[in-house]
């Protein structure tokens, strides 16, 4: 896996998280289609900007109820390689992103803004000049509010503190700089699942 300078993917992820408000707790999904472009500052470290459409759903409460909530995020990320070998990596992530997103139904109408953060290391391991197998843990850490209007008027603040979540995945060199990377999350509170399509110039 050559180290480029430039980096560009497309990618889709799923995220069912549980959130805490005053002792209740409920199920935020959140559907993610978005574009990273990345560059690399040395071999320790990559730099990333991100954003796209995000859709939520918060469930176990009525004030949402049939509602599709859309709307878009935007984040920073930055990685790269702690330590490297011939036959893999130790490597790490920090992110941030912000979430926005709204409906209306009935005379109501629901805003969901959330700030999302997360660390998580990784290690990779080098199966053949195509396939590369990896695993790791992240926590992350979500903060969120919802604002209701219309038939109910209410302010409510979400958050998840997160704890230790693991995941493995593969990518696929399916051309010179063409690379597909899918990668499943797991705990107690939250799964997830996310494909992408990256390319590396």
């Amino acid at each position: 896996m050559d180290l480029r300078g430039y980096g560009a993917s497309l990618y889709v992820s799923r995220d069912d998280t549980k959130i805490t408000n005053s002792g209740s707790a409920f199920e935020l999904r959140a559907d993610r289609i978005g574009i990273r472009i990345s560059e690399r500052v040395n071999q320790y470290l990559r730099l990333g900007l991100g954003g796209g459409i995000v859709a939520a759903n918060l469930s176990g409460q009525s004030v949402t109820d049939g509602m599709h909530l859309s709307g878009n995020f935007v984040g920073l990320y930055l990685g790269g390689a702690a330590f490297k070998s011939a036959s893999g990596a130790i490597g790490y992530q920090l992110g941030w992103s912000y979430q926005s997103t709204e409906d209306e139904s009935g005379g109501q109408r629901v805003e969901l803004d959330w700030l999302e953060s997360e660390l998580s290391i990784r290690f990779r391991w080098i199966v053949s000049d195509m396939v590369f197998l990896f695993a790791g843990s992240r926590v992350r850490n979500l903060d969120l509010d919802q604002r209701a209007s219309g038939i109910v008027n209410s302010s409510s603040n979400f958050e998840d503190h997160g704890g230790p979540q693991a995941f493995a995945g593969v990518i696929l060199q399916v051309d010179p700089g063409g690379f597909i990377d899918l990668v499943v999350y797991h705990s107690a509170e939250s799964d997830g699942l996310s494909l992408e399509f990256r390319r590396e110039y």
